[in-house]
């Protein structure tokens, strides 16, 4: 089985310049969303350097590849409480979260898994290895809260990527859909949130 790290681009930056790490990303490919692609090239490192969000890098030992990356940010979110989430996690919510009377939602403080993708470029990746990536990006906030607190995380994901929203929604990374939202453009967007 293939070994990987985790790296704050910020790290990689301050160990080995702005130019290299462009270099490094540059080849990465995401076929399915090139919004994500075009983040990873053009944004990340403005995005790290401003504090606004932090991106990871996920690197395969042997052979060494950039095989993934995910962004983290926090950001408030609305969570208008209903049939659609269960008792547990409105409780969850409940504990972090104030309950705006008027309008019967929370305002939630969470952590926003902002990017999140494999590099479609490496064709040797292990069947899972979305479970992998999920399992940094979730293990990173882990070590965050460990710091600052918090205990909900939230995703948003195109309505129409049904496998994608089926992955999020799997046994094992517990999202649960909470909202949507339609971007500028008109594409219509899945809100999903777990608490942990």
């Amino acid at each position: 089985m293939a070994e990987y790290i985790r790296v704050n681009i910020l790290d990689l930056i301050e160990n080995f310049g702005e130019d290299k790490v462009k270099k490094a990303v540059s080849s990465f490919a995401c076929e399915k969303n090139a919004d994500v692609e075009l983040f990873l090239k053009t944004n990340a490192i403005e995005f790290a350097k401003k504090k606004t969000s932090i991106t990871y890098l996920v690197i395969r030992k042997e052979p060494v590849a950039l095989v993934g990356y995910f962004t983290l940010m926090h950001k408030s979110i609305v969570v208008k409480p209903g049939p659609h989430l269960s008792s547990m996690l409105i409780r969850a919510i409940e504990k972090c979260a104030k309950l705006d009377e008027t309008n019967r939602v929370y305002n939630v403080s969470a952590f926003l898994i902002a990017q999140f993708a494999k590099n479609s470029n490496i064709k040797d990746l292990e069947a899972h290895f979305g479970d992998k990536l999920m399992g940094y990006a979730l293990n990173t906030l882990i070590e965050i809260r460990r710091n600052i607190g918090g205990r909900v995380v939230f995703l948003e994901c195109e309505k129409n990527k049904t496998k994608l929203v089926n992955f999020y929604q799997k046994e094992n990374n517990f999202f649960r859909i909470f909202g949507s939202r339609i971007d500028e453009s008109g594409k219509t967007y899945l809100q999903l949130l777990r608490h942990f």
